[in-house]
């Protein structure tokens, strides 16, 4: 009997152990890793605009741009089944400082975006390169002003977008510290929610140092990707913006002294292949107050000859409406997903906009069914239509949660 009760006890306490080993290592199996990052980055202006080429205050080429970044990011560690499916990604929130040494032109502005990188080659045990991307608002601008600012017509507004892309080398110095370098491309506009939207485009050198908090990952089993389902979810989109509009009147371009309400809806059934990839069709219904706008032919001239600036008309309502299809593609990632369109409107009652359109769109998920959409629609490849910032719904999403 007393030897039953100690193998009993031993068992036990083995089984416990067991347990609370068990407990340990699935703890550490879900903790995420964090990190920090500084960059500076000094970089060219591309010449889009006489403004950049000397049509300015200073009668001087404007060329230079400099910034500074701080970044705090987060991604799943090694052994989870979200990088056995998506591989290595870091995710987070970063801040910026921009000059472009025109200050009382351009201003200083102070960006705040989210950003998402991930290594695509490991070229060597301490070299790999990789992408990153950022996506937020910049703050600080000094914009287009009839008295005060008249040369500045790059930006219209004092709050516009900031998109950036690059590619990276990442070179781990020690098993905490890296070295960053690399080639980045950014761009600044608004919109189309105010006029001037030439934008601002700059390329640049990218040179950072990151730190990685916690210890070194132990060599634990690679987690098994959990089997996908292929299906057919769907989602759907409500947005709204606002925006500027210039007619042609043949005598020059009338710019709205207003802007004008934008507001749809898009239901976009995808097949989902695999994790990272969705396609399908999208139905996208759009209300466009400036649609249809039209310059009013009835100018006053007074007896010197002298006639006033025509004033824009809008078109009735039913004329505001488009309904139109279009093909999607998107590329999922951890929390984020880039989902890109070409469509075209077959229902509107202005026959000039029966044209082709594009979307560009990213989804942050709020939750497994929720999540918020931010895009930008274009005519004709060129021409800038309006921002779509919304948010959408995902029905039918039958896909293992990994994270």
């Amino acid at each position: 009997m007393l030897a039953l009760l100690c193998s009993y006890h031993t068992a036990a306490q083995t089984s416990i152990a067991d347990f609370i080993k068990k407990q340990t290592c699935d703890s550490t199996k879900e903790k995420l890793t964090h990190n920090i990052e500084l960059n500076f980055q000094p970089g060219f202006i591309f010449q889009t605009h006489d403004f950049f080429r000397g049509d300015n205050y200073d009668m001087r080429p404007i060329r230079t741009s400099l910034s500074a970044h701080a970044k705090y990011g987060f991604c799943q560690p090694a052994n989870s089944p979200a990088t056995a499916a998506f591989g290595k990604s870091t995710q987070g929130l970063g801040l910026s400082y921009n000059s472009f040494l025109e200050p009382a032109a351009i201003g200083n502005p102070i960006a705040v975006y989210a950003f998402q990188s991930a290594p695509v080659w490991e070229i060597s045990p301490i070299v790999s390169l990789g992408y990153e991307w950022n996506f937020g608002m910049s703050f600080g601008w000094n914009p287009y002003d009839e008295i005060s600012n008249p040369k500045n017509h790059i930006i219209g507004t004092k709050i516009n977008a900031y998109m950036n892309a690059g590619i990276k080398l990442d070179w781990k110095l020690t098993q905490n510290v890296g070295l960053l370098t690399g080639v980045t491309f950014s761009h600044y506009s608004n919109g189309n929610t105010g006029i001037p939207n030439c934008g601002l485009n700059t390329v640049a050198f990218n040179l950072g140092i990151a730190y990685k908090f916690g210890k070194k990952e132990l060599n634990a089993e690679t987690a098994q990707i959990p089997y996908f389902n292929r299906h057919i979810s769907y989602d759907i989109v409500m947005f709204g913006s606002f925006r500027r509009k210039g007619v042609d009147t043949g005598n020059g371009i009338i710019i709205s002294n207003e802007q004008y309400p934008v507001a749809g809806i898009n239901f976009n059934p995808m097949y989902n292949f695999n994790y990272r990839f969705r396609a399908g069709l999208s139905l996208d219904a759009t209300y466009d107050a400036s649609a249809g706008i039209k310059s009013d032919d009835d100018v006053i001239c007074s007896i010197d000859g002298s006639c006033g600036t025509p004033e824009l008309i809008q078109a009735p309502v039913r004329k505001r409406f488009t309904v139109g299809t279009s093909a999607r593609l998107e590329y999922v990632m951890p929390y984020f997903s880039i989902n890109a369109g070409i469509g075209y409107n077959f229902l509107d009652n202005n026959d000039h906009r029966h044209s082709l359109y594009q979307i560009l769109a990213l989804k942050m998920a709020v939750t497994r069914s929720l999540f918020i959409h931010i895009g930008y629609c274009l005519q004709d490849f060129k021409d800038p239509n309006y921002l779509m910032l919304g948010v959408g719904f995902r029905l039918h999403d039958i896909a293992p949660r990994l994270f």
